[in-house]
């Protein structure tokens, strides 16, 4: 009876065939490896987005040089399941791309009122600066005061005029080179010990750039060599100002401008080499000259003269190697004619 159940149970359930090995291991290794390469594609794809949204977060943060960024907002477009990622690149991006301003304080000056310019009268002017075609190498001698217990320390210079300060000098003597024509009313003002600055001050003279001259060497040079002048003895002829107000009219001798002797860039002695005139004629016989000053040769005639016409010349020499030889430099000549 057992055998017959067993027979039956044999018969009902016939044995499965028995797949081979090496297939089975195929089947589960093709398995693994779609599996693998669903993840890699997976993981591709995934990457893939956050590169694109780090170029475009990259893109969005560029900065010109010229610009500044204050508080930049990103809003890059991408897909919600990033918004974790997107956050985390922001946080980490470095703000290199914004530019740095470095604010540096302008010192405030202070302007002490007790500070004074200069006084200038006859006795107290300056030499005139030189005069002449550019590059002009030009001497000024600024005057000024302090107050009590500040030194004065030196000079602020407007060569110019302009309104801009160019340069700060400790000497008694400023030299400058012009090197643009026109003419110029430089400005100064004192430094004092405390940083203090006095009140703006006008120089006395104007510096004329870039004037022709009839004569000239690497010592001096003269404006012009002639003359020819009409004066009355009964009217006002010419209006002197500043240092040479003493030869208004107002005595026996009309005074007459002539020529400018200037010198350049080294001491120089110009004499007068004529016989001298009582009552017409040159007024000074020279002068030690500074480099970059000029002075002025002036002519004149005694009223007591008769009306008329009176010629004269005369020959202008300066010195050279600081002083110690004497040479001719030009003739100058001129003609008056007195008018009642």
């Amino acid at each position: 009876m057992k055998q017959q159940n067993d027979l039956l149970t044999s018969s009902q359930f016939p044995p499965s065939p028995k797949l081979p090995i090496n297939w089975v291991r195929i089947f589960l290794f093709s398995v693994l490896g779609l599996a693998v390469v669903g993840v890699s594609f997976y993981i591709g794809v995934q990457i893939g987005q956050k590169q694109i949204s780090n170029s475009e977060l990259t893109t969005e943060l560029v900065v010109l040089p010229t610009q500044e960024v204050v508080n930049p907002t990103i809003q890059p477009t991408v897909s919600p399941t990033l918004n974790t990622v997107i956050t985390s690149i922001i946080k980490n991006i470095s703000p290199t791309s914004k530019p740095t301003i470095v604010t540096t304080a302008t010192p405030k000056e202070i302007i002490n009122s007790s500070f004074s310019c200069g006084i200038y009268n006859s006795d107290s002017y300056p030499p005139f600066p030189a005069i002449g075609s550019v590059p002009l190498f030009v001497s000024l001698y600024p005057s000024g005061r302090t107050s009590s217990g500040v030194t004065l320390i030196g000079f602020q210079w407007d060569y110019d005029g302009n309104g801009t300060w160019d340069s700060e000098t400790i000497e008694q003597q400023a030299n400058r080179v012009y090197t643009s024509n026109g003419n110029f009313r430089p400005k100064f003002r004192v430094v004092g010990s405390n940083k203090e600055y006095g009140p703006t001050c006008t120089y006395p003279h104007e510096v004329i750039s870039g004037s022709s001259v009839e004569y000239q060497n690497d010592i001096i040079s003269i404006d012009k060599l002639y003359t020819e002048v009409t004066v009355s003895r009964s009217k006002q002829n010419f209006q002197y100002m500043g240092s040479e107000e003493n030869l208004n009219n107002g005595g026996n001798r009309i005074y007459i401008p002539f020529l400018t002797v200037s010198s350049k860039e080294q001491f120089t002695a110009v004499r007068i080499k004529a016989t001298y005139n009582s009552l017409f004629g040159f007024y000074e016989t020279g002068r030690d000259m500074d480099e970059g000053t000029a002075y002025h040769q002036h002519l004149f005639i005694d009223k007591s003269k008769p009306n008329g016409t009176y010629e004269g010349e005369f020959t202008i020499t300066y010195t050279t190697d600081k002083g110690t030889v004497t040479k001719d430099a030009a003739v100058a000549k001129y003609k008056i004619t007195l008018t009642d």
